[in-house]
C-alpha cells in the first residue's frame, strides 16, 4: 500500500525556505499534499501516510504567545505516530524559541522533545550538527533563488548593511557602541519604540554621523534592495536557539561577504566558505577588524551554488524520504 506525503505547513514564518523545500520534496515524491482536509478525510486518514514537519518546533507560537489551536493540531500530528504504518520527518531549525523567556522557553523545550520522540525521523540543516547528533540526518539548507523586483532598487549603495526586524537578540545596540566611526552603516528593519529611542541614543553619543538606521516595515522587495546594494552584510545575533541561520544563507544566495557573531553554524560554513565569511568572537574585535577587500571569491562561490543548490538538495532528500521508520524507543 503506497503512502501519502502531508508536508506541513505550508509557510511557517513566511519564509521562502519553506516553498523551496516544498518544490524539493514534490519533485521527490509525487503523490504530496499540503492540505488538512486532505489529512482528515476518510479517502485518506486511516491509509499510511509520511508527515514532513518543517520548523514545527515553532509551529505553536505567534510571537511569544502559545496559540491553543495551533498547539491543538501540533498535538494531533504528533498523535499520528501512534499509528504503526505512519512516518513523522520533523525538519528542525531551531533549539527552542527566539526570545522565549520562563514559560514560553520551558514549553519550547517539552515540545522539541516531544518531537524529537516521535519522530521517525530527525533532519537538521547542519552538518556538524548531524555528526555530533547521530539520530539526525543532514539535509543541506538550500540556497535562496534569484530574485526579480517588480520596482528597480534606487541607486544607493552601501558599505556594510544589516537588514530584518530590528530587536534586542541580534545586540545591534552592542554593534554601535564598537562600530567605527569613520566607517558607513546602514541598519534598515522594524523596531519597537523603546529600543529605536536606544539606538538614537548611541549613535548621538557616539557621534556616528555615519551610521544611517532607517527604521520602517521593509516589503520584500525592499530587503532584496538592499541586499544587492550592500558590499557587505553584518549578522551578528549570535543567537544560541538557532541551529541554522536563514538570513546567513540569504545573503550568502546574494554573492555577499558577511562578517558574523561567531555561532557553530557560521563556523560551519566558513570552513568551506573562508573567503565569505568573517567571524568575530566580541564586539570589541570591530575596532581592530581589517574591513579592505571582504570579496566572495569565485572558487567559494562555485562551492556555494553546488553544495546549496537544488541537485544536492535532491540527493540528500532521496535518501531522507525513502528512509524506514525508526523505532519510538530510539526517540527516548
Amino acid at each position: 500500500m503506497t503512502s501519502k506525503l502531508f508536508y506541513y505547513p505550508h509557510n511557517q514564518n513566511y519564509n521562502s525556505y519553506s516553498t523551496s523545500l516544498k518544490s524539493c520534496i514534490e519533485h521527490v515524491e509525487k503523490n504530496t499534499s499540503e492540505s488538512l482536509t486532505d489529512f482528515f478525510s476518510f479517502k485518506y486518514f486511516l491509509k499510511p501516510k509520511k508527515i514532513v514537519l518543517n520548523w514545527f518546533e515553532d509551529y505553536p507560537f505567534d510571537g511569544n504567545r502559545l496559540k491553543f489551536k495551533r498547539l491543538l493540531v501540533f498535538v494531533i500530528f504528533v498523535l499520528c505516530f501512534l499509528a504503526p504504518y505512519n512516518q513523522i520527518i520533523w525538519v528542525r531549525h531551531n533549539y527552542s524559541r527566539h526570545n522565549g523567556k520562563g514559560f514560553i522557553r520551558l514549553i519550547s523545550l517539552i515540545l522539541g522533545k516531544l518531537l524529537s520522540i516521535v519522530a521517525s525521523r530527525r533532519v537538521v540543516l547542519s552538518k556538524k550538527f548531524a555528526q555530533k547528533n547521530k539520530s539526525y540526518s543532514y539535509l543541506p539548507h538550500i540556497k535562496y533563488g534569484s530574485f526579480k523586483s517588480t520596482e528597480s532598487c534606487s541607486n544607493d549603495l552601501y558599505n556594510f548593511a544589516l537588514v530584518g526586524k530590528l530587536e534586542p537578540r541580534k545586540k545591534i545596540a552592542t554593534l554601535l557602541e564598537f562600530w567605527p566611526s569613520h566607517l558607513p552603516l546602514y541598519i534598515a528593519g522594524e523596531c519597537d519604540y523603546q529600543y529605536r529611542e536606544k539606538l538614537e541614543s548611541i549613535i548621538e553619543s557616539r557621534r556616528l554621523t555615519k551610521v544611517n538606521l532607517d527604521i520602517r516595515c521593509l516589503s520584500i522587495e525592499e530587503y532584496e534592495c538592499v541586499l544587492e546594494q550592500a558590499q557587505c552584510i553584518l549578522n551578528m545575533h549570535g543567537n544560541s536557539t538557532n541551529i541554522v541561520s536563514g538570513s546567513l544563507i540569504h545573503a550568502l544566495s546574494r554573492r555577499k561577504h558577511v562578517i558574523c557573531m561567531a555561532t557553530e553554524y557560521s563556523k560551519e560554513l566558513s570552513m568551506f566558505l573562508p573567503s565569505a565569511i568573517t567571524n568575530i568572537h566580541k564586539m570589541e574585535e570591530l575596532k581592530t577588524l581589517d574591513f579592505k577587500d571582504k570579496l566572495f571569491s569565485d572558487l567559494d562561490w562555485q562551492v556555494f551554488q553546488e553544495h546549496f543548490g537544488r541537485v544536492n538538495q535532491l540527493k540528500h532528500l532521496e535518501v531522507i524520504l525513502s528512509s524506514k521508520k525508526r523505532s519510538v524507543l530510539e526517540g527516548l
